[in-house]
């Protein structure tokens, strides 16, 4: 980074790697100018970034972009961050132009409002490794042509609440290793990408699905594709849609209907937002596996949900996993997790209710006997 005798430079022009600060315009036209050949653009701390319509034009050599979010929220402090680092694009319609950065590999716009489209012209962006558009909480569509990104190894959409699907294609991106956020969609989407179109990827190693209360009315055997998912997939997060008090019995119903089939070579399963009030109906669930014939299994969290009572894991199952996490269970049952660390001697358990620290269950030593 370029610095004066008093720290960051104001001189956009001096640098080819360039930080936006306290207000700091960040387009051409404004008084400010870049570097004809700048590389790097980061976003530091400036709230609400103005895009002109030239403002991506002849940056060819521009190969990183990171206009939005860098900060890992904490989750008891999410929403309270999320409101003091918001950032915002103007004139968001100039993203259209992100097309002439032929070079570009790496593009965050992680937490930015007023996005509720990614363009066309991604499409172009023909050299890009990763793109981040996590908590872009306007975006309800992602283009076809994203499905052009042949080199995209990481693609984050998770906590984009409004997206209902994700296009078909995803299967072509072959070298994709990280995708968050995959959007389970209901069975009137025709249009829409399914889980067995991933098959594909052979080098993916985590994936995160979303499965909405609609896929749970509907598409009950979508998640049996998942076992096929390659030799390589080592972490799997699984997020259910949140369900209001009302339709609670129905949306639980729904969901024990479901049927699962896992990957064996996962070492890591996240449940977040389970909607059963009892763990045997995700293992009854399971169409031909026992959660015992996880055998590479070594973590399994559980965050958020109606569970109460963890039972087959200490009465019928032989758990394999080194730890195990339960966070913001509000009516999980005392006994459970304490029979746990009975019967698993070696077992690590952190547990966690909202607005309290995390607390250690475990019947190791401190020599780890």
């Amino acid at each position: 980074m370029e610095l004066d005798p008093d720290g960051e430079s104001n001189d956009f022009q001096r640098t080819r790697r360039v930080c936006l600060r306290n207000g700091k315009a960040a387009v051409p036209g404004s008084g400010l100018h870049f570097h004809p050949k700048v590389s790097a653009i980061y976003n530091i701390d400036q709230k609400y970034v103005k895009l002109s319509a030239e403002c991506f034009a002849k940056k060819t050599c521009l190969g990183t972009l990171q206009l939005g979010q860098w900060r890992v929220f904490d989750e008891s402090k999410r929403e309270d961050d999320a409101k003091k680092f918001h950032v915002e694009l103007i004139h968001v319609e100039n993203l259209r132009g992100i097309g002439a950065c032929r070079n570009m590999r790496y593009l965050s716009l992680r937490g930015i409002s007023r996005i509720d489209a990614i363009p066309d012209a991604i499409g172009k962006l023909s050299e890009l490794i990763v793109l981040d558009l996590r908590a872009c909480y306007n975006l309800q569509a992602l283009t076809k042509e994203i499905t052009k990104l042949r080199k995209l190894q990481y693609l984050d959409v998770s906590e984009c609440y409004l997206l209902v699907e994700m296009p078909k294609g995803l299967g072509k991106i072959s070298q994709l290793q990280v995708l968050k956020g995959f959007v389970v969609a209901s069975s009137g989407r025709t249009n829409a990408c399914r889980l067995s179109e991933l098959v594909g990827l052979e080098n993916l190693r985590k994936l995160s699905i979303c499965i909405g209360k609609k896929v749970m009315n509907g598409r009950q055997d979508e998640l049996k594709k998942l076992a096929s998912l390659g030799n390589k997939l080592k972490s799997l997060i699984i997020t259910w849609g949140v369900m209001t008090s009302k339709e609670g019995d129905t949306q639980t119903s729904n969901a024990e209907g479901m049927k699962f089939s896992l990957p064996p070579t996962l070492k890591k399963l996240d449940l977040r937002c389970f909607p059963c009030k009892e763990f045997g109906h995700l293992i009854s669930s399971f169409s031909t596996q026992r959660l015992s014939d996880l055998e590479n299994l070594e973590k399994l969290y559980v965050t958020g949900g109606a569970l109460e009572s963890l039972q087959p894991l200490w009465v019928g199952e032989d758990l394999k996993v080194k730890m195990l996490r339960l966070r913001f269970l509000e009516n999980l049952q005392e006994d459970g997790w304490r029979k746990l660390s009975t019967k698993y001697a070696q077992l690590i358990i952190t547990r966690q209710t909202m607005g309290s620290p995390e607390q250690f269950v475990t019947n190791k030593d401190e020599s780890g006997n």
